[in-house]
């Protein structure tokens, strides 16, 4: 998986997944998803605006 893949953000786009990707949410913090995508484990850290 390229680590610059799906940087670049536009119309409210944050990154792109295959759709096969397991995501998952972290008990008690609503802001991190953990995700499982073609054999590795990727950690996401929401930034909510508004």
């Amino acid at each position: 998986m390229d680590p610059d893949a799906g940087t670049e953000f536009k119309n409210e786009m944050a990154n792109k997944l295959p759709v096969s990707a397991k995501i998952f949410s972290a008990k008690g913090r609503g802001d991190i998803l953990i995700v499982e995508s073609e054999g590795q484990i990727l950690k996401y850290l929401a930034i909510v605006e508004g």
